[in-house]
């Protein structure tokens, strides 16, 4: 069952035309997304569980940074960020935060949508003309696809409702750039003939960024971010 589900991953990358899975470079292989959960401190805890290289079936709760590894071999996607060393650990800059609703992910699972999570650093803060305008930009390119902003996802119920709004495949969708760089809701705005054209915005990590991101409307494999 561990080939069969390897062999699936692979054919899917090959489909998309990426580059194959590097299994070394994966701790672990997700075989079963939100396994459990647990309620011992009063929140939910959600586990993924995984098959290690030695064969053996662990459970791991979800974290900031096996999130990043969950996904990636989940969904053989590159996550477009670039690895950074924090305080002496190992982490990935501009990743999820602790505010997202775990629960919330499940939810998406269960109702079976895609679901892609922009970083809220790519928009000023609670902008959401500008917020309103990139989602329905995204959608012209991929309608099936859910966009869900990391800063609308504090709300909960507002996201659940984002969700049930669209169909999708049930795949799960990690864009979050580097924390430098990235254009700001003005630079949306002032540029938005040039992003139609070819999704190209601001300087350094954060030009690169939106290039990934084009790529990734468009079907293609974008290339991970360096540090």
């Amino acid at each position: 069952a561990k080939e069969l589900w390897i062999n699936n991953l692979i054919k899917g990358r090959m489909r998309l035309g990426w580059p194959p899975l590097n299994l070394d470079r994966l701790t672990g292989i997700v075989e079963q997304h939100f396994l459990g959960h647990d309620l011992t401190e009063g929140r939910m805890q959600l586990f993924f569980r995984v098959i290690t290289e030695s064969g053996e079936i662990k459970s791991i709760p979800v974290t900031q940074s096996n999130l990043v590894v969950a996904t990636r071999a989940a969904f053989a996607l590159p996550v477009l960020c670039p690895e950074v060393n924090y305080e002496g650990e190992v982490c990935y800059d501009g990743m999820i935060g602790e505010t997202l609703p775990l629960q919330l992910i499940q939810d998406a699972r269960d109702e079976t949508r895609r679901l892609l999570l922009i970083h809220h650093s790519l928009l000023e803060k609670r902008d959401l003309k500008s917020e309103s305008w990139l989602y329905r930009f995204i959608l012209k390119r991929r309608p099936k696809l859910l966009v869900v902003f990391q800063q609308s996802i504090e709300d909960h119920n507002a996201a659940i409702d984002l969700i049930r709004r669209l169909d999708g495949d049930g795949q799960l969708y990690v864009i979050s750039p580097d924390a430098t760089g990235v254009p700001t809701s003005r630079t949306l705005e002032r540029s938005k003939k040039r992003l139609d054209a070819d999704f190209e915005l601001g300087e350094g990590v954060g030009r690169r960024h939106h290039i990934n991101v084009s790529r990734f409307l468009k079907g293609e494999s974008p290339t991970i971010l360096s540090g």
